[in-house]
């Protein structure tokens, strides 16, 4: 059988019965790190448990962007360019390119699976409070889903919730096999997007201002000085 992202029975109670809102600080903080790819798990997951590796870098974007908008009060560009459904969109076309049979009907079926979860989730999960209005604007009152307002980094955020989000569900005829193969996909689609970071993951906010991204030298800098260098991360 293929793999699907599994069966909904009660998918808004799932976003909100996850743990941890978008607003909690971000796994991963700065220091903790051991190494590149780190293992996202939650515990209590009914069934098998979805686990993804997310690449070091991708998740130091997470923990620019929390502290960009919890600490330095910006928002995101939105809508995005490119969006969450074009990014989808653009890797479909490359699994296109690069496999085909069962593989690529898999793979498709967990990329359209994303798009569902992101719509799902991007209320109750995948925002920071200062952010809401802007959803208000665009989704609740403008009639846009949200995979066409945000963009990658907001994506992310998703594959961070997604074990939890998907532990929450009551999911039938969903064997350990399906999930890893899930995961397997998921993975690749973290993978796609820290392989084209300068095209999805722009860090653009309000105002013009984006993330600076920090080369390993002035990482170790920062590391040696005690962290002295951090304020000025972003120009």
């Amino acid at each position: 059988g293929g793999v699907s992202m599994g069966k909904r029975k009660s998918a808004d109670a799932a976003a909100d019965g996850a743990k941890g809102g978008a607003g909690a600080k971000p796994a991963g903080r700065p220091g903790r790190r051991r190494k590149d790819d780190i293992e996202l798990e939650e515990e209590g997951a009914k069934g098998p448990e979805l686990v993804l590796s997310v690449p070091g870098a991708l998740k130091q974007w997470l923990v620019d962007d929390w502290r960009a908008i919890t600490h330095e009060g910006r928002l995101h560009v939105v809508p995005s360019a490119p969006t969450v459904r074009q990014l989808v969109e653009d890797y479909t076309e490359k699994l296109k390119r690069a496999t085909s049979g069962q593989r690529l009907l898999d793979a498709t079926s967990v990329a359209n699976g994303v798009l569902d979860w992101f719509d799902l989730a991007c209320e109750k999960q995948l925002l920071y409070d200062p952010e809401r209005k802007q959803y208000t604007q665009h989704c609740a009152k403008g009639g846009a889903s949200p995979c066409d307002v945000y963009g990658g980094e907001h994506l992310l955020r998703l594959f961070v919730k997604l074990p939890a989000i998907m532990g929450a569900v009551e999911r039938e005829d969903v064997t350990e096999e399906l999930v890893k193969g899930a995961a397997t996909h998921c993975t690749e689609m973290l993978e796609f997007i820290a392989k084209n970071q300068t095209k999805y993951l722009k860090g653009e906010y309000e105002g013009g201002k984006r993330v600076k991204q920090i080369s390993a030298a002035e990482k170790l800098a920062d590391a040696l000085q005690g962290g002295s260098r951090s304020g000025g991360r972003r120009r």
